[in-house]
């Protein structure tokens, strides 16, 4: 079988949980003797041109990346239904012949793509990976980092910039002053900007979220399959319209493999791991908040991850660096997927404190792989996968106060960390997973024959 994994990234440029995800999961797929993969990505790359194409193999995998800066966008809706993008993809798809596309995430890519496999006769599988399909931001928070309700009956008049809604020629006009190297074009775009938004009625912004919202539906409508990680994600998703029949519960596997054999160290302080990066939705001063309360050097805090702007606001990680200075933290900073194991050995516990409704943490399965029990937050898939008081323990989400009280269990209570350690069940690995993914391959390979006809395996 010729298995298309589609996604918005592809390490070593996306090192996120999807990213590392599928690298590992198309490299589990092509070690089988019967199939061959293919990934076809985007990366971002300003010094070269629009649409410019990367090909490259990983662990006997091809893979073809598309370069895409958001710089030939002449709408908002081009921005995720890109015309150029799908072109090049539908092109990829007929010089490859895929048997199956399994799309583990379309933003920065192009909705048009599904519908492009369909023409061709192809079965096409998705994974919901976040709420991007529902949300433009992908994670129902607002504008002031509070959980959203979403787009459903009015649609959203704050969270997507007015901008955005500004003509093709006002478009273009921001492209070309972005374009010229002179002091100043920031400023006259953003005041631009501004004198756009205010005279963008809301009515316009709910209207767009709404459009967009309809247009998710029918682009999605070609797809045989949606795997949910989490039943958090499949409840969304029935509310987004997607028929029970069409939505399986499926979840992740990780490369148990570089876990084995791991040796833990000691420590008389407790020590705390925390990777998702200075990004408001991931609660990282949560934490530090929560390390506040706790006695003075009693723990030590190891913060993973870069900062870098949030849809474009950098202020949250620019107001979290004074804070990184804390004496609990020993250790900042990004760590590659193969240090992960060896950095999870020298903590006892990883905290994920996220406001935002999370799926299924990638995260969560590496520290349970290397046998470090999780602390999170009481919610979506974090709840789902992390038992209270049996591999992990939960806390009111954004709750400092109640994270300290949990951490400062840890502390008073000598064993609690060995029996939850002893409660953690090893993940699936990621050649389990390939093979249940290739079941659900097969049935939608069938279902595609049953309705249109076509080409056997």
């Amino acid at each position: 079988m010729r298995i298309l994994q589609v996604v918005h990234g592809f390490p070593p440029g996306a090192n996120g949980g999807t990213e590392t995800y599928v690298r590992d999961l198309a490299a589990a797929q092509a070690a089988t003797a019967d199939d061959e993969v293919a990934v076809f990505t985007r990366h971002c790359n300003e010094n070269s041109r629009d649409l410019a194409i990367r090909t490259w193999t990983d662990a006997a995998v091809d893979v073809v990346s598309v370069n895409n800066t958001f710089h030939s966008c002449e709408s908002y809706e081009s921005s995720y239904a890109n015309p150029a993008i799908e072109q090049v993809a539908a092109d990829f798809l007929d010089r490859w012949h895929p048997d199956v596309v399994h799309l583990q995430h379309l933003t920065c890519l192009s909705t048009g793509i599904p519908r492009q496999a369909a023409k061709r006769r192809i079965p096409v599988v998705m994974t919901l990976n976040d709420y991007w399909l529902i949300c433009h931001r992908g994670q129902l928070m607002d504008l002031d980092g509070q959980r959203c309700a979403g787009p459903w009956d009015n649609g959203c008049a704050r969270c997507l910039p007015a901008g955005a809604l500004a003509s093709t020629t006002a478009f273009r006009s921001t492209r070309t002053l972005q374009s010229l190297p002179m002091p100043g074009v920031s400023v006259v775009i953003g005041a631009a900007a501004r004198v756009w938004d205010a005279a963008t009625p809301p009515d316009r912004i709910r209207e767009a979220t709404l459009a967009r919202l309809e247009h998710m539906r029918s682009a999605v409508a070609d797809v045989q399959f949606f795997l949910a990680p989490s039943a958090t994600l499949a409840a969304e998703f029935a509310r987004f319209g997607l028929p029970d029949d069409r939505v399986l519960r499926c979840d992740q596997g990780i490369s148990t493999g570089q876990f084995e054999g791991i040796r833990r160290t000691t420590s008389t302080r407790l020590r705390i791991g925390f990777a998702g990066g200075l990004q408001p939705t991931k609660g990282c001063d949560i934490l530090i908040d929560a390390v506040e309360h706790l006695p003075r050097g009693s723990v030590a805090v190891d913060a993973l991850g870069n900062g870098g702007s949030y849809h474009g606001d950098d202020r949250f990680g620019k107001a979290m660096q004074s804070r990184l200075g804390h004496a609990a933290i020993r250790r900042l900073g990004s760590v590659s997927h193969e240090r992960m194991p060896a950095v999870l050995a020298d903590l006892d516990v990883l905290v994920v404190p996220s406001t935002w409704i999370e799926n299924a943490p990638f995260i969560i399965r590496e520290a349970f792989a290397a046998h470090v029990p999780v602390i999170a937050s009481d919610l979506g898939g974090m709840a789902e996968m992390v038992h209270d008081g049996v591999d992990g323990l939960l806390f009111r989400p954004g709750d400092s106060v109640a994270l300290a009280a949990v951490l400062r269990r840890l502390i008073d209570e000598p064993t609690l960390l060995s029996t939850l350690r002893a409660g953690i069940t090893t993940p699936m690995s990621i050649e389990e997973d390939a093979a249940q993914l290739r079941e659900v391959y097969v049935r939608a390979g069938a279902e595609t024959r049953r309705r249109l006809g076509g080409r056997q395996f």
